[in-house]
């Protein structure tokens, strides 16, 4: 039963979305709760935990026209509410992705949560007719014996038989956040619900590959989000600010043309050259060897492939074009990756 909720925070992200709608020409449409609602995109409404993912936003959906259509705690009644009353005035997404009714778990019956979940396609449907829909099972949450992970689980299975039935895609990736003893670990959702950017990395590239077929583009990956090796992310592993670094190497680059560059982990990062390291084991024969090419160091202590993946898409060989890459890195990806 469609219904809004109170709330100041509540109606002014309502009504921000209404407005990026009002605008016409989106092209993908995100629908959910909280979960959808830190992702990040249009529209940004001020909300501190928003944009957890960002990166992963601006990479895979930034150039595809896309609008977030999440707000934080809304249930299947609520998002019927705000399809009904604005959120999709004036857009005709290709695509539509809904994932809802985590927060119908502690409230409804699973059948009553799947025929919530099941309105609120069958709306889009109604507002937007010629929209593909592509919804995704209810993410797992809580630990792997759970009520709320039970009780999620056969509504999944629910859906999974209603959406072929509706002409509805249906993609069930909640394996993609679950170790190998069915529990969430800590760096993909530190509260066994909402994803943090490592989480989201992964949502976006085990979904990427069902989702370009139906907007009829090229895929943005097609690696295999299971393993961590090839899934760019941050690190917080060491003593030095590694941020900090990453802005010094966007820095360095910019400022002279380098032949030579360096990419790998401590191995390389404590030998020498620009930019500066807090510790330099090996200066001198880095002058001695590697000086006349004037060579960037994109070396970070503790840095596994992951990590190299991450800082070379957010910018640090864009522009740089060397006559030559050394490439020394996997060491610290030895305890958890096979070979």
């Amino acid at each position: 039963m469609p219904v809004p909720r109170p709330g100041a925070d509540w109606v002014k992200r309502h009504e921000a979305m209404n407005s990026v709608a009002s605008t016409g020409g989106i092209e993908l449409a995100f629908i959910g709760d909280s979960i959808t609602h830190a992702f990040g995109g249009a529209p940004f409404t001020g909300l501190g935990f928003e944009n957890r993912g960002k990166d992963t936003w601006d990479l895979f959906y930034g150039d595809r026209k896309a609008i977030n259509l999440g707000i934080s705690g809304d249930r299947t009644q609520h998002v019927l509410w705000r399809l009904e009353n604005g959120n999709m005035n004036g857009i005709k997404p290709k695509v539509a992705i809904v994932m809802i009714g985590t927060n119908n778990a502690g409230a409804n019956s699973t059948a009553q949560i799947s025929e919530g979940i099941q309105a609120v396609c069958l709306k889009v449907r109604q507002k937007s007719p010629r929209t593909k829909i592509l919804l995704l099972a209810v993410f797992p949450r809580g630990n792997s014996n759970s009520r709320e992970r039970a009780r999620l689980a056969e509504v999944n299975t629910n859906l999974s038989l209603w959406a072929p039935k509706n002409k509805i895609e249906f993609l069930d990736i909640g394996n993609t956040f679950l170790d190998a003893k069915g529990e969430i670990p800590n760096e993909v959702m530190p509260d066994k619900l909402h994803p943090m950017a490592y989480g989201y990395r992964l949502w976006a590239m085990a979904m990427e590959q069902r989702l370009s077929q139906m907007l009829r583009t090229k895929p943005k990956s097609v690696a295999n989000p299971m393993n961590s090796a090839v899934v760019p992310v941050t690190q917080q592993r060491d003593s030095y600010n590694w941020m900090e670094r990453h802005n010094a190497v966007l820095s360095a680059k910019s400022t002279s043309k380098h032949d030579l560059v360096f990419i790998g982990d401590s191995i390389l990062h404590f030998w020498g050259g620009s930019p500066k390291a807090h510790i330099e084991r090996g200066r001198d024969s880095w002058n001695q060897h590697f000086a006349q090419w004037n060579p960037l160091n994109m070396a970070f202590g503790w840095d596994r492939t992951e990590n190299v993946l991450w800082r070379m898409e957010q910018g640090e060989l864009d522009s740089v074009n060397p006559r030559g890459v050394v490439i020394c890195i996997g060491t610290n990806n030895l305890q958890f990756n096979t070979a």
